[in-house]
């Protein structure tokens, strides 16, 4: 993860008004630079969001409305997955962060992380929503 650019001043950002309401505050940025992880304190979906800086101005985001458990299930996936090491490692891994990022329900990510479908191209998108269905419960935000 990376720090989240400086270009979000209301006053340099192009097409300002083609964004979705409420304010947004960007946390960090994927590996690539061009995915935002941010929260948004207003609007009709306040919560965490994940919006690509490539796409047109307006594009809706990738994920919005999230509590605090669904939006760090990307970066977690990204622990577990890079682990070179045993699944003991990797869930190792997983736990010491979860507990940094004040993750709750490591055990249910863990178990679906080894889940088949999360590993077909077919079928990891399903995978995915039914995964941030089950964790819709957790808060909003870090207590």
């Amino acid at each position: 993860m990376r720090d989240a650019y400086e270009i979000f001043d209301e006053a340099t950002i192009p097409h300002h008004d083609d964004y979705p309401p409420g304010s947004v505050v960007p946390l960090w940025a994927d590996h690539t630079g061009y995915t935002i992880t941010a929260h948004r304190t207003g609007g009709e979906r306040p919560g965490f969001l994940r919006f690509s800086l490539e796409g047109p101005p307006g594009d809706p985001p990738d994920d919005e409305g999230l509590s605090w458990a669904q939006i760090l299930v990307q970066p977690l996936l990204c622990i577990w997955e890079d682990n070179d090491g045993s699944d003991e490692e990797a869930d190792a891994a997983v736990r010491e962060a979860a507990q940094y990022l004040g993750f709750e329900p490591v055990e249910t990510l863990l178990n679906a992380f080894r889940e088949p479908e999360r590993r077909s191209a077919d079928t990891h998108e399903d995978w995915y929503r039914k995964l941030l269905s089950r964790l819709s419960d957790y808060v909003m935000s870090v207590r």
